[in-house]
């Protein structure tokens, strides 16, 4: 814990905070000589800025943890000379091990070619775990000296990653998420708007999954990875024979246990050629919907088998546009029956439109050459290939959206449109198309009928029954609409927002120690006619947390304020205390008290404290206890009577020196309480008084021997002065 009290917001642009977040934030500037002396010491809200330019020593991210409010972001410059890390024979360029909630940014990573070191790798040391990573704007190259040399890799078991906006070029494979031998899953990522072209093998693997393994703390247990909006290309450099690989190659999910119910949800990506092998394998739990394939160079579309033994389960194909020259569209092969696959409003142009789907209906299909009566061009061009349907095209009766419903966003097209459900193919509309243009670049973003969802969602305060739902305000908005459940739940409960200036919502009614989420979308006219796309998932869980910031201020010779952020919610406080190798005591405090002076201390002698929340008036739902936080009492001999000040301007002692009584009066500059001591130069108190409001104490001498005492004002400081005694 850090021990200033004071809130700064740094980099607002960057990092959103919300009144959940008390605490401190630092950003520090950094070039290639001193930035490895930095990085290790960032804390929650920190931001570290590195300067243009080559660091030839790497990136090791260890042992660093944010939070969801306050993450640590280690960037580079948005313009100008690139942040450039070089890579090195001895070792992955940027390593990460046992770190959380940590943003990666503006970085280029350049391998240099030398084989066998991955650009960022979640390291698969022993014990290692990641979790709520983001890499966003990373550029990497020189990473195509072999097969086996990857982009963004995680040998370790990593959560709820976001890899955004990211440009891997020529690699030996983009991104292996996951161990290869399936111990080390990859669980709830979020992957968008990266570009992956011209690999040796896999733009991307996400690897199959074994039962039992989410087991770490706090880890999510159940969930989805969310492939969107992303370019995989693998027009060029791609290995062929029994090297060969597909673009995109999903595993499994565990068979059973946390996990079993995971789904990947791939929709609004480009998937472009492939010489031999597929666009697209899965196994698993797939939904496939709103993507354009095109492969004209000879591999197939995409394709469900069994692999690694398991065979794939729940397999949902619909309103995907493909045009393969050679191969097969849609491929089903050795699927587990007991589940439901389907293939439902494609528009298939290939030699083999769609094989084996237990289930099809409302497809458009032909041959790859047919496809030219249907689309606007299916040109092997890319510059001028455009397959969004001709006039009065890709048209049919109306399709049955209720299989689809639960999928994030499956009611707008590939270019984010509102769909109609009469076409068929990832496009809902004929004619001009006045979205996106294919191209082996970074997808801008997809503004969902240029309706835009909220974004900076956050969570808190939060409490074990309650929780504030809060966003930033959509320009143009009408109104909007929250959905939310527990995690692992099917049903989603949904509430209006009105039209207004509202930023957040409480809500009511949770269960303690449970995880929900929550995401919201954006209607920009009355009718609900213009609307906009759901936003990412914002999760969280009920409870009763401890402070966030605590520290100890005043600290005197024989006392101390010790000082906390109170909890929304808390309906106490319990602190302890010791000195450091004593015996633990016990304070409990009321939900309105954010300080709590101690007196009877030790001079120049070590005490810790720690401090949890009381969540309900029995104590019995309690917060853990926050980490120790540690103060040193003064020396006596610091205030020494030499040292006093005896024109302390706002303490006025008189008489002085006095015989039987005396008045000490205090201007008190914050109109609050205060306390007096007065002590010997020994620092033995020989009087207290607590929780004065006036201006003026009257001290009577009563027994007190002839001789010099220090008077101690104790106030947001501590003032002192001289008192003299005939």
């Amino acid at each position: 814990m850090r021990a200033k009290p004071f809130l700064p917001v740094c980099l607002s642009t960057l990092i959103i905070f919300t009144i959940s977040f008390k605490g401190n934030c630092t950003l520090y500037n950094a070039n290639q000589n001193n930035y490895s002396g930095i990085v290790g010491n960032l804390v929650a809200g920190d931001t570290l800025l590195l300067q243009g330019g080559n660091y030839t020593n790497g990136l090791y991210v260890g042992g660093l943890t944010g939070t969801a409010l306050a993450p640590i972001v280690i960037m580079g410059t948005e313009n100008g000379t690139p942040t450039t890390f070089l890579g090195n024979g001895c070792c992955n360029t940027i390593s990460l091990v046992q770190s959380a909630y940590v943003v990666l940014k503006n970085l280029t990573i350049n391998g240099q070619n030398i084989p066998n070191i991955d650009g960022v790798k979640a390291e698969g040391s022993t014990g290692n775990w990641t979790h709520h990573i983001t890499l966003e704007n990373l550029r990497i190259i020189g990473h195509g000296a072999n097969q086996q040399t990857v982009g963004i890799s995680t040998k370790c078991t990593s959560w709820d990653w976001a890899i955004r906006g990211c440009s891997i070029e020529a690699a030996g494979t983009g991104m292996y998420l996951g161990n290869s031998n399936g111990n080390d899953p990859f669980v709830n990522g979020l992957i968008e708007h990266n570009l992956i072209f011209n690999t040796i093998g896999y733009n991307m693997q996400i690897k199959h999954q074994n039962n039992n393994l989410r087991v770490f703390p706090g880890m999510t247990l159940n969930g989805k990875t969310v492939i969107r909006y992303n370019v995989f290309s693998k027009a060029q450099n791609a290995s062929t024979g029994g090297d060969a690989r597909p673009n995109l190659l999903l595993g499994n999910f565990p068979a059973t246990g946390n996990g079993s119910n995971d789904v990947y949800e791939i929709y609004g990506n480009f998937l472009y050629q492939n010489p031999v092998e597929r666009l697209l394998q899965g196994t698993g739990n797939i939904a496939l919907y709103n993507n354009i394939f095109v492969n004209h160079i000879g591999g197939d579309g995409a394709g469900f088998q069994t692999h690694n033994g398991f065979q794939p389960r729940d397999i949902f194909v619909f309103q995907n546009t493909f045009l393969i020259n050679g191969g097969t569209g849609i491929n089903f092969s050795g699927v587990n029956t007991g589940f439901t696959q389907m293939a439902v409003g494609n528009a298939v142009f290939a030699a083999n439109p769609i094989n084996n789907s237990p289930v099809q209906s409302n497809n458009v299909t032909g041959s790859y050459a047919a496809s030219v009566n249907f689309v606007n061009s299916a040109s092997t061009n890319l510059a001028s290939l455009d397959l969004y349907p001709l006039p009065g095209m890709l048209t049919g009766t109306a399709i049955n959206s209720a299989p689809f419903q639960s999928f994030e966003n499956y009611d707008l097209d590939f270019n984010g449109d509102q769909k109609d459900w009469m076409h068929r193919g990832g496009y809902s509309g004929n004619g001009t198309n006045q979205g996106w243009h294919l191209a082996i670049a970074i997808r801008p973003p997809v503004l969902g009928a240029t309706c835009l969802p909220p974004d900076g969602m956050s969570t808190g305060p939060l409490t074990p029954n309650s929780a504030r739902l809060n966003w930033n305000a959509v320009s143009g908005a009408d109104h909007y609409k929250i959905r939310g459940r527990r995690v692992g739940a099917t049903n989603w409960t949904v509430i209006d927002i009105p039209s207004g200036a509202t930023t957040s919502k409480n809500v009511f009614g949770l269960s303690n120690n449970t995880d929900y989420e929550w995401q919201m979308i954006t209607y920009c006219d009355a009718a609900e006619t213009l609307v906009s796309q759901w936003s990412a998932l914002n999760t969280f869980t009920a409870g009763c947390y401890a402070p966030d910031t605590m520290w100890a201020s005043p600290v005197t010779s024989n006392g101390a304020r010790l000082n906390w952020v109170a909890t929304p919610g808390a309906a106490g406080f319990e602190i302890k205390g010791r000195r450091v190798g004593g015996g633990l005591a016990t304070i409990t405090v009321g939900s309105s008290a954010t300080s709590r002076d101690v007196f009877g201390l030790l001079p120049g002698t070590t005490y810790e404290w720690t401090i949890r929340s009381l969540c309900n008036q029995a104590g019995t739902l309690p917060s853990a206890f926050t980490p120790m936080d540690t103060f040193v009492t003064q020396n006596v001999a610091r205030f020494a009577l030499t040292n006093l000040n005896d024109i302390e301007e706002n303490i006025s002692i008189y008489p002085n020196p006095f015989s039987n009584q005396v008045s000490i009066e205090y201007t008190n500059p914050q109109t609050g309480k205060y306390a007096i001591r007065i002590l010997d130069t020994g620092g033995v108190l020989v009087f207290e008084r607590q929780n004065i409001t006036g201006s003026k104490t009257i001290f009577n001498r009563k027994g007190l021997s002839a001789g010099a005492y220090i008077v101690e004002i104790i106030d947001e400081g501590v003032l002192r002065k001289k008192l003299l005694v005939q």
